[in-house]
């Protein structure tokens, strides 16, 4: 199973966490939250879980310059 997780900050930062056991795979969302702020040291975040890691990320800007 993957985590991946947008991390805001002043840089906001895309990780992504290989989590082997299949412990990580029974934790609920609180379970999962709890866990990365422990663990990993993140609390101000989106994250999400899945099965198969990503062939390829698109990030879109968001800060509304627009080319015409």
């Amino acid at each position: 199973m993957y985590l991946t997780v947008l991390i805001h900050g002043e840089k906001s930062r895309v990780r992504t966490y290989d989590l082997q056991s299949d412990h990580y795979k029974s934790l609920t969302s609180e379970e999962l939250e709890e866990f990365m702020y422990t663990s990993l040291n993140i609390s101000d975040c989106e994250w999400i879980t899945h099965d198969e890691l990503p062939e390829m990320v698109t990030v879109i800007d968001t800060n509304g310059d627009e080319d015409e």
